[in-house]
């Protein structure tokens, strides 16, 4: 019994990872971006909040690849380890632990997010790696 709570266990820490990663890559894309093109600085919350939820679907896709029952529970709790891992991350950069209820937020926000990831992914299996497989070959002809 308890090899198989270590073997969730990290399985939850890899979800929570290599979705911190795919944060990090992505933000760093987005700086490119806000660089060389002027944007409204009205555009960068609701870009913040989709790469929230692309690296919570990518951590809770990774952590399903092993477990793919309970993705309620399971996104959930990548998108709770996830929010938690970042936000670490995030202040140790900026040197600012501020904890106010934009954490508070941020948190129900990623675990929300995991939840209906996990539960898609588990309930649609099939049909989003049809999806993706269709979509990165399409990217590939371009």
């Amino acid at each position: 019994m308890a090899k198989v709570d270590n073997i969730k266990k990290g399985g939850l820490i890899k979800g929570s990872i290599v979705s911190v990663l795919v944060t990090l890559f992505l933000i760093l894309i987005f700086a490119v971006v806000l660089k060389f093109f002027e944007l409204n600085s009205a555009v960068i919350m609701p870009v913040n909040q989709v790469i929230k939820v692309v690296s919570i679907l990518v951590g809770v896709k990774v952590m399903l690849k092993n477990y793919g029952k309970n993705g309620l529970i399971r996104g959930m709790l990548v998108g709770l380890v996830y929010t938690l891992l970042s936000y670490l991350v995030f202040a140790l950069l900026s040197k600012s632990f501020i904890f106010d209820f934009s954490v508070i937020f941020d948190i129900l926000f990623g675990t929300i997010i995991g939840g209906i990831c996990g539960a898609t992914l588990v309930n649609f299996k099939k049909w989003f790696s049809n999806f993706c497989l269709t979509f990165f070959d399409c990217c590939a002809i371009l």
